[in-house]
């Protein structure tokens, strides 16, 4: 059976502070990595941020483990993660790589931070956010910590989904 972490058991959310790793071989290392820019800690996780160019801009790297080192995966807190350390408009993805180049060694989560100005060229392009269950949906969706002013602002019906690029001939 998994353990399963209740919300209610987590400490409350803290502003993310920068925090330093312990003086040694360790910290040298992680520090002198190129892009480094810095360690930032919450009550909750724990935030490498590094820096690196892509073909299509400076973008940054978010490496997330929770304080308490637990498989804990939670959309809404990366989300926020994003938005405290990046900003509310930057977009980030978060990869599912092929197998040949899986890495998967402790309980750590990265977000791909785009460029600012950049947008993925797939996903939905309005915002749509709800904290009780949609009507005619089987579906749940739990409270929000801070509730958005705007819930529910969009019917999903009219929501539009981008995919950008060539279309593909049958």
């Amino acid at each position: 059976m998994s353990k399963k972490i209740q919300r209610s058991l987590l400490p409350a959310w803290t502003p993310f502070q920068e925090a330093f790793f312990p003086p040694g071989a360790t910290a040298n290392l992680i520090e002198s990595e190129p892009g480094f820019i810095g360690v930032f800690r919450n009550s909750r996780y724990q935030v490498q941020m590094r820096t690196y160019s892509s073909p299509i801009g400076e973008m940054l790297w978010l490496s997330i483990v929770s304080i308490d080192r637990s498989a804990r995966h939670d959309w809404r807190d990366l989300q926020r993660i994003k938005n405290e350390l990046c900003g509310e408009e930057r977009e980030a993805l978060e990869l599912f790589p092929a197998e040949s180049r899986l890495v998967d060694t402790n309980n750590q989560y990265h977000l791909f931070v785009l460029p600012e100005g950049a947008v993925a060229p797939f996903g939905y392009m309005e915002r749509d956010v709800a904290d009780t269950q949609i009507s005619g949906s089987s579906h749940k969706q739990r409270p929000f910590d801070v509730r958005p002013k705007d819930l529910n602002a969009c019917s999903r019906e009219n929501l539009t989904v981008a995919i950008v690029g060539p279309a593909k001939e049958e």
